[in-house]
């Protein structure tokens, strides 16, 4: 999402410059070791100057995609990168309030693992959306997937007369691979569920790793409708 350049090494400032981009979830500070002009046939190792870059990310950074150490500029000059730290932050939500919907908890690391089916037998998952588009987290397109669902099923009832189910709540995060970034998924539910359930951390798929980052769950305020744990 770009860069600034910084008089110091400030994250806090940078973290601040953060706060003012729509989607910006995450930041990397860093030095730079760059040219003072642009290496050319005539001058291929120009003199060095330090920049200390504030760089500004729509999803979080982590070790595994720390990858850009440096490049070179024809074939003398050795940009080198050093100090870099990474922040990502603690709240993915960056504040976007959603009409209909309200947050029902910031759940870190893990997402919910709700019960198939609830105390009345009802079957509560609706399906989800992964995106993996490269946009910034957005708990917006998750709400309008959400109702979207809801007026498709009002829109197309069940032939046997029975009431359309409506989509009541959402998980969203990050689905990493690997520590990168895979998708955004959209979770859909026909009921509200608590906090006590958000105990899927992620999953081994063969020598690959995923993990969960920057999970919310979110409530339909509009026509709430809260899950009954079926009983042990």
């Amino acid at each position: 999402m770009g860069y600034s350049l910084l008089n110091s090494y400030d994250t806090v400032g940078c973290a601040a410059q953060c706060d003012k981009i729509v989607g910006c979830q995450a930041i990397n500070v860093a030095f730079e070791r760059a040219p003072q002009v642009d290496p050319g046939t005539n001058c291929t190792n120009p003199p060095s100057t330090t920049l200390i870059k504030c760089v500004f990310w729509g999803g979080p950074v982590t070790p595994q995609n720390a990858v850009n150490n440096g490049q070179w500029r024809g074939n003398d000059f050795h940009v080198v990168i050093a100090g870099s730290n990474g922040y990502t932050k603690n709240d993915p939500t960056l504040g976007q309030v959603v009409p209909g919907y309200t947050l029902v908890g910031n759940l870190g690391n893990a997402t919910v693992n709700a019960p198939t089916y609830d105390a009345d037998g009802v079957y509560s998952y609706m399906g989800y959306k992964a995106y993996n588009d490269g946009a910034a987290f957005s708990i917006e397109r998750c709400a309008a997937a959400c109702s979207a669902q809801s007026a498709y099923n009002i829109a197309h009832p069940p032939q046997d007369g029975s009431t359309p189910t409506t989509c009541q709540y959402f998980a969203t995060y990050y689905l990493m691979k690997n520590g990168n970034v895979q998708s955004q998924v959209c979770s859909m539910y026909s009921e509200s569920w608590g906090t006590q359930y958000a105990v899927n951390t992620g999953y081994f798929y063969g020598s690959d790793v995923y993990t969960i980052r920057s999970s919310v769950i979110y409530s339909n305020t509009t026509t709430p409708n809260n899950g009954v744990a079926p009983s042990s």
